[in-house]
């Protein structure tokens, strides 16, 4: 692993010139970018998956997400050989997806530029240079690909005011899913890949440190609750017309008939068509779980 790491310090550091000249660009505002949105749990990953199969966009993919300091100049270089087109298949471990071009939650990309914790942030903490960096990777990929970008990154659940400053034609997809199996879900996380029930996963909220000492179940609804007010607080200053709710319950039972719903809303908001490139499955009912 660190050859791996010393080669992509080297890129990075080899490409900084034609980044910082591409994210400096005044890139033309084409279509309205997508940003899933929801509790961690909630089938974000699925819908995310989705999407990008269906539907001709773009996205950070897992190999743009091996060079983010440098993701635009790796990305119009890879772009000669490689498109942002998903694999067939909607497997998944805690949000991380398989192949070079699987859709990437971009972790490393909003680490990178945002504050990692806690995950709540005042857009006017941020500075005009880093929004305009952010900007200009989201619009310069689009560039690239000709498609509307969609990322699913949990943490971003907390900042929609940020992304709708930055964004101001933003579309928002809330993934609702039974409180309960959000709940059992975390749970089953939190044992997995945190050392055990009293780990934390996923998103924190402000304001964390002093439930740590809570029953773990009271954590997570605590944890859930925040990330749904915040949602709610930020789409009435936003204005709930830019939001649609898609339930992961009615996603694995129909996704094409969700899918539809989520390209009709679009186009009746942005004026743009997604234009769909490849068949999803019928149905998940079977085989899909969190």
């Amino acid at each position: 692993m660190h050859y791996k790491n010393v080669i992509r310090r080297l890129v990075q550091s080899g490409l900084k010139p034609l980044e910082r000249r591409l994210v400096q660009k005044a890139y033309q505002r084409t279509y309205p970018p997508i940003f899933i949105i929801g509790p961690p749990r909630s089938g974000s990953t699925l819908l995310y998956q989705l999407v990008a199969r269906r539907y001709r966009v773009c996205y950070f993919s897992n190999f743009m997400m091996h060079f983010p300091a440098a993701t635009l100049s790796t990305t119009r270089l890879s772009s000669l050989w490689m498109d942002c087109s998903p694999p067939d298949g909607y497997t998944s471990v805690y949000g991380e997806t398989p192949g070079l071009q699987g859709p990437n939650q971009g972790k490393a990309f909003w680490d990178l530029w945002l504050q990692a914790f806690p995950h709540d942030i005042d857009p006017d903490t941020v500075s005009i240079a880093t929004k305009d960096l952010i900007k200009n990777t989201v619009l310069g990929l689009q560039e690239v690909f000709h498609a509307p970008f969609i990322n699913k990154w949990p943490p971003n659940s907390l900042r929609l005011r940020l992304l709708a400053e930055i964004f101001p034609d933003a579309v928002f997809i809330k993934i609702t899913r039974n409180p309960e199996k959000v709940f059992a879900s975390i749970l089953r996380a939190r044992r997995a890949i945190c050392q055990g029930e009293s780990g934390w996963f996923s998103v924190e909220p402000q304001g964390r440190e002093s439930i740590l000492r809570d029953d773990p179940m009271k954590q997570i609804q605590w944890q859930a609750d925040k990330i749904e007010g915040a949602i709610d607080r930020d789409s009435a200053i936003i204005g709930g017309d830019r939001f649609i709710t898609i339930s992961y319950e009615g996603l694995v039972e129909d996704p094409k008939l969700m899918l539809d719903k989520i390209a009709g809303f679009y186009h009746r908001l942005c004026g743009y068509a997604l234009e769909p490139r490849n068949e999803i499955p019928a149905s998940f009912s079977k085989t899909a779980k969190l």
